[in-house]
């Protein structure tokens, strides 16, 4: 049902816009230079698919059964229609040709394809329709041509102005049409208006140059017949000055005068003079004649075809009686209606003119001249040139409504502008002209017939059409273009906003999450500080632990031989040999007691290093590559069997020397005491590179290396895998302090068993600490 009304619909808009726009179109209605329901038909197939082909057939053979008159006309119904709906689906098959088009037309290249396709698409149309135009003999082959071009142009128009305003009119509610379909409706109609101003004006000024050349013809026929009459009825004027002498048939000059006169004048078939005789009554005084005068023909030339009139009475013939009756009232040049020629048997009609003549100043008779109208409009035209031309004489009453037809020249000729390739009609170039002859008026038509306007007529005004279209198709994807990008930007405008708004709210959650974060940090911080003290304070209890302990056993040994000594001595107990035994096992406790209690300050001043500072220690201004060279020669007895190779630029620094010292004694120590165990000949290598903003020591041996997973342990306070040889573990504690607590540096250890050791130390400069006071390029 929804399928059915939608037909119904497009049918109907189909047909209301094919019905609009027949004021363009050509005698025929078959085509038009704008043809908006190309755009109907195209836009009902892309929003609603195939389905809607039947209304596009149906409405096509509507208008076309309705509105036009063909030869063959169900053969070209069925043709025309056929044509216009294979071309909607064509153009929605172009289109649907590139994935993915979209129907909002807002990418330039959908917007480029648009109208290729819209091009392309129309040539379907126009070949198929203008090819059954001429196969059925409704327009010649010399216009076959033409009005494919003019049918083109006209579909190319309808889908290039209207697809996007109907798309922008029936996709409203789709955000990508809201805001622009107002824009694109209205320049869009603005193109529109412009196309048919420039069309208008060129088909007025072919219309105006047309008119002109009609109007000059009329002009030269109107001339031509106004001269030919004046000369006919001067003639009459001229045979009522000349008197003859006697009576005019016996009168051989008057025959002669009036031989030449009829030679001279062809349209005259005779001219006769008439005397007029008022009312006369027999002796018993009744009229003679049923009426009060007449008018008998006294002479007729030529004579011998026309001798038999003489002494007839044409007052008796009404239309006679009453031209006779008004030239008598009027004493002027009169005209009778239109009259059958008796002197030939063709049924030709002539008028008769009735002139006045005087004696005494009195009328006397008539000069009357048989004025053959087919005669008299050959000899006007024969000068001129109007075999295209359709011409006609009406008589006509003082209403200019015709009377009677006296010439037409329309009886051979074909006056219909069925195949005529311009829009104006024959009605159009009419042409009326109106003068008298005597009392009777006279109108003269003229209008063109289908030759003279087909070699007449100038087709390139129908071209301007070409740069027309071209020109509102680059106007028309501009727009489309600009519309398309002002609808992206502002749509990436607010997507901005959003994602602003969306960052705003989530910068709010961060910086919530961020204060609890560093609420928690402080609070981890202060838990990690009180874990790390309390393995600090288990370290060193653990450490120092021992040696007070056997300090304490000692003592307590001390202590118990001592009492033991006092109480032998008191007693008078003590022998020589207890007396040995008890003062060696006095020293020995004492020398426990020493031993350890050295032990436990050692522990106490390395722990003390821990917590170095920089405010304690002494700073100056030292060359770095002279220093390590120095402190790798103090290094030489430990050193001998292993190869340190050195590579330092030249420069000095203002920092702690004594840093520097642990830091590479730290580093040699560990090698040697570590890293060189069952190595018989190892290499120690350090690189040291400068910049302007940090100095960088690259420490490597080839040692056995650190197993992988003990790496993270090496600077840990405490931590050492020689215990039981005297070691401390706070030698990597104090080296990691001291590069990033006094010099801000950085230090990163990688190892592997069997790969040696890597140490990279990084010193930003200058900082606190360090300065770089000169430097040399080697």
């Amino acid at each position: 049902m929804h399928t059915l009304r939608l037909n119904i619909f497009f049918t109907l808009a189909y047909f209301a816009a094919a019905w609009l726009t027949l004021s363009l179109s050509q005698h025929g209605g078959y085509i038009s230079p704008i043809w908006p329901a190309s755009g109907v038909a195209l836009t009902a197939v892309l929003l609603y698919g195939y389905r809607l082909l039947p209304s596009v057939w149906f409405a096509s053979s509507l208008v076309n059964s309705i509105l036009t008159d063909f030869q063959f006309p169900m053969l070209n119904l069925v043709f025309i229609a056929t044509a216009v709906t294979l071309q909607a689906w064509g153009g929605c098959y172009l289109l649907s040709l590139k994935k993915p088009f979209n129907l909002d037309l807002i990418n330039r290249n959908d917007i480029a394809w648009f109208a290729l396709c819209a091009f392309l698409s129309t040539l379907i149309a126009s070949s198929l329709a203008s090819l059954s135009l001429y196969l059925t003999g409704n327009i010649p082959l010399t216009q076959l041509p033409y009005d494919w071009l003019t049918w083109w142009i006209g579909d190319s128009f309808g889908i290039i102005l209207f697809c996007p305003m109907l798309l922008g009119i029936l996709l409203k509610d789709k955000a990508q049409w809201q805001s622009r379909r107002y824009i694109i409706n209205i320049s869009f109609s603005l193109m529109l208006v412009f196309t048919f101003t420039i069309y208008s004006f060129s088909r007025d000024y072919e219309f105006q140059r047309l008119d002109n050349l009609i109007q000059q013809q009329s002009t030269s026929v109107s001339q031509a017949l106004e001269q030919h009459i004046t000369s006919h009825i001067n003639a009459l004027y001229n045979i009522r000055s000349l008197q003859p002498k006697t009576n005019p048939i016996a009168d051989p000059d008057y025959a002669l005068y009036m031989q030449d006169l009829l030679t001279r004048n062809e349209a005259f078939v005779a001219i006769s003079r008439n005397r007029l005789i008022n009312s006369s009554t027999d002796l018993s005084g009744n009229l003679t004649t049923p009426y009060n005068r007449q008018v008998i023909v006294e002479s007729i030339y030529p004579y011998q075809q026309n001798k038999q009139v003489i002494g007839i009475d044409i007052y008796q013939e009404t239309f006679k009686r009453n031209a006779i009756d008004l030239a008598i009232k009027n004493k002027s040049l009169v005209a009778t209606q239109e009259v059958s020629i008796l002197q030939n048997n063709k049924n030709e009609l002539a008028i008769l003119l009735l002139l006045p003549y005087l004696v005494n100043n009195e009328i006397a008779g008539f000069i009357t001249g048989v004025l053959d109208i087919g005669k008299f409009t050959q000899l006007a035209f024969t000068s001129l040139n109007f075999d295209d031309l359709d011409v006609k004489l009406l008589r006509v009453n003082e209403q200019n409504k015709p009377q009677a037809v006296l010439f037409d020249s329309t009886n051979n000729s074909n006056s219909t502008l069925k195949n005529s390739v311009t829009e104006l009609t024959t009605e159009e170039l009419l042409k009326k002209t109106r003068f008298k002859v005597g009392d009777q008026a006279i109108s003269l038509l003229i209008k063109p017939t289908e030759q003279w306007l087909k070699d007449t007529q100038v087709k390139q005004y129908w071209l301007i059409l070409i740069p027309c279209l071209i020109l509102i198709s680059i106007i028309g994807n501009h727009i489309l273009i600009m519309t398309g990008d002002h609808f992206t930007i502002k749509k990436l405008v607010a997507i901005k906003e959003h994602t602003n708004q969306a960052l705003l709210n989530t910068n709010t959650e961060l910086e919530t999450v961020l204060n609890s974060l560093k609420v928690t940090q402080k609070k981890l911080i202060e838990r990690e500080k009180f874990a790390e003290l309390g393995h600090l304070v288990a370290g060193v209890a653990h450490e120092i632990n021992t040696p007070l302990g056997i300090s304490i056993t000692g003592s307590t040994l001390l202590t118990e031989q001592v009492d033991d000594l006092l109480k032998l001595t008191h007693n008078n107990q003590l022998k020589k040999n207890d007396l040995i035994d008890k003062l060696t096992a006095i020293l020995t406790a004492a020398e426990l007691v020493n031993k350890n209690n050295h032990r436990a300050a050692i522990l106490v001043s390395r722990f003390k290093e821990l917590a170095v500072n920089k405010d304690s220690e002494l700073r100056s201004v030292f060359a770095v590559k002279p220093f390590l060279q120095q402190l790798m020669d103090s290094f030489e007895p430990k050193t001998r069997q292993h190869t340190v190779l050195l590579q330092c630029p030249t420069f000095s620094i203002d920092s702690f020397k004594t840093i520097f010292h642990y830091i590479f004694s730290y580093l040699i120590n560990g090698s040697i005491e570590h890293g060189f165990v069952d190595v018989e000949h190892g290499e120690i290598s350090i690189n040291i590179t400068l910049n302007k903003h940090e100095i960088r020591i690259d420490y490597c041996d080839n040692g056995v290396g650190i197993a992988r997973n003990l790496v993270k342990n090496i600077f840990v306070p405490f931590y050492t895998t020689k215990r039981n040889l005297g070691a401390t573990g706070l030698g990597g504690a104090i080296f990691f302090n001291i590069v990033t607590q006094i010099l801000n540096g950085t230090v990163d250890c990688d190892s592997d068993t069997g790969k040696g050791v890597t140490i990279t130390v990084t010193l930003p400069i200058p900082n606190d600490s360090i300065q770089i006071v000169t430097l040399e390029i080697d």
